[in-house]
């Protein structure tokens, strides 16, 4: 969500339903008097909502015009409410409360992307339709239709070079995308430093540098002209990992190693998935996995005997198996990825990896 008016108006309909009913909204944008919302029971209530990245800058600037304006005697404030779409650790919410408890003379509440998540998909449905346009019905398959498009949109940028956060003219490729259930609803928003750059599938070695929507790891060719390989950390906690399949030659055919959509990619997912989970994404998380440029191109397998011998070679391009859930971090990744990889293997002629 990124209208900020849409967002107060969220926030005003919850927070009016999980303890501050009747609560008086106040304006937008420099017109509300220095509170969004303020609510007068059996103490005065002052609320602020925020959708900027830089939530804590952005909540001590409310905090000192909420100070200003209760010297100057416009009303007077003895709970304060923060209500921000960035997702925050419990840790670090906590550390912000006994910070400004301490300072001010006033408690107060943290209310981050997560709790509003939770409060929408548990007891608010009527607003999660109304706000994020998922029905009550059926709203697994609207979120995984969203995740498709959004996918197959991506896939065309990598295949056409366009509008990536590096630049990226190879084929064939193995692309992993990984998307928080939470990033599909706009509710997802973490904080991203310089350390939090994710590397690139099967490589040891990458630069790192900042992108519009987020940061990327990425490992240039020897000559520097472009990348062999990027993956991209977004501030909504999506991961795109790109990486350039190289075949090897086998008399009339190019085989690729099954390592690359194994064991490479299940490396690189437990990574991935534990620096979500460090930046206080939860499950459940959506995980596709696709193959692109992979036409006429086989899988190398024991003595290479079945796709050489018996033609077998993709069928699909590109290829892009349902994505899967992953429902727990505890959970294993290849037991996840289980379906995946098999239907990479029968698109190519074989029966499975096992086989």
């Amino acid at each position: 969500m990124t209208d900020f008016s849409a967002f107060e108006d969220l926030c005003n309909l919850l927070l009016s339903r999980i303890g501050y009913e009747g609560l008086d909204p106040q304006g937008i944008q420099g017109r509300d008097g220095g509170k969004d919302s303020i609510l007068r029971r059996d103490r005065t209530t002052v609320f602020h909502y925020s959708l900027r990245t830089d939530w804590e800058s952005k909540l001590d600037e409310d905090l000192q015009t909420v100070q200003e304006h209760i010297e100057e005697g416009d009303f007077s404030c003895e709970h304060f409410v923060f209500v921000t779409n960035e997702f925050i650790g419990g840790e670090k919410k906590g550390k912000k409360k006994n910070q400004i408890e301490a300072e001010f003379l006033w408690t107060f509440e943290l209310i981050d992307g997560l709790r509003i998540q939770k409060e929408l998909d548990a007891h608010h449905l009527d607003l999660r339709k109304q706000f994020f346009g998922i029905s009550d019905d059926g709203p697994e398959t609207k979120l995984l239709d969203e995740l498709e498009l959004w996918r197959d949109q991506r896939i065309k940028k990598i295949k056409n070079n366009d509008g990536l956060s590096v630049n990226y003219e190879h084929t064939p490729n193995i692309i992993l995308h990984i998307v928080p259930r939470s990033a599909l609803v706009g509710a997802n928003s973490i904080e991203l430093g310089r350390d939090d750059e994710l590397s690139p599938i099967k490589l040891n070695g990458w630069n790192a540098k900042p992108f519009k929507d987020g940061i990327t790891g990425w490992a240039p060719n020897p000559d520097g002209t472009e990348s062999k390989a990027y993956t991209d950390l977004y501030r909504d906690g999506r991961v795109e990992g790109v990486c350039k399949i190289e075949p090897f030659d086998r008399g009339d055919k190019e085989l690729i190693n099954p390592d690359y959509f194994q064991k490479h990619i299940f490396n690189s997912l437990n990574k991935y998935l534990r620096k979500l989970r460090e930046k206080g994404v939860e499950t459940p998380i959506y995980v596709s996995l696709s193959l692109l440029g992979i036409e006429g191109i086989g899988i190398g397998v024991g003595g290479f005997r079945g796709s050489v011998d018996e033609g077998q070679v993709f069928s699909t391009d590109p290829l892009t198996p349902e994505p899967v859930e992953v429902t727990s971090f505890e959970s294993s990744v290849e037991d996840q990825l289980e379906d995946i990889v098999d239907e990479i293997w029968r698109d190519a002629g074989h029966w499975g990896r096992s086989v």
